[in-house]
């Protein structure tokens, strides 16, 4: 389909489908996002911080080495969280300059005089943004096609009509149409 003459619902329908394969091939967080369209939870990805009462020895002594290394290994997960994290919201934020570039200039000026698009543009929220266009798509949900091929294809419609069998276009046009068949 070559999106013209294509429902907007469909249209994004077929968008947001190719931006989770996309997205989400590099990055599952994004994937789970999108998938969602709610922002990936950071605390899934923070371990639980190591509790003393989990370094208690068969005899009840607490263990301070046990705890110490516990405790090292808990930082070097969280630190590796906040890396991902970094991540994710890097890659979800870039995507939104992919998504609007996608985007046919009357559907982005339609969606620009949103109430809620200065917020949404300031905080590069592709998610809220997504949701936006969902929500302009399905509202929309008619087939929407381009001024100039449309008036095209009506005079070429219009012309095929008039044109007998191997007539050429002059004699169509200055010719009186004969009866109809």
């Amino acid at each position: 389909s070559d999106g013209i003459n294509t429902p907007l619902s469909r249209q994004f329908d077929a968008l947001y489908e190719a931006i989770i394969v996309f997205a989400g091939g590099k990055n599952p967080q994004v994937k789970t996002a999108l998938e969602n369209l709610e922002p990936y939870d950071v605390n899934e990805l923070i371990p639980e911080k190591p509790r003393k009462q989990d370094c208690i020895d068969e005899d009840g002594n607490f263990n301070e080495e046990e705890y110490k290394a516990e405790f090292v290994i808990w930082g070097d997960e969280k630190r590796a969280a906040k890396k991902i994290y970094t991540k994710y919201s890097q890659e979800l934020k870039a995507l939104m300059i992919t998504i609007t570039g996608q985007i046919n200039r009357g559907l982005m000026d339609s969606i620009k005089s949103e109430a809620t698009w200065p917020e949404i543009n300031r905080a590069n929220d592709t998610l809220e943004f997504i949701k936006l266009l969902r929500q302009r798509c399905y509202s929309e949900n008619t087939t929407k096609v381009v001024c100039q091929l449309d008036l095209l294809r009506k005079t070429r419609a219009y012309i095929n009509s008039k044109q007998e069998n191997k007539d050429t276009l002059q004699p169509t046009l200055t010719k009186p149409r004969s009866d109809t068949k």
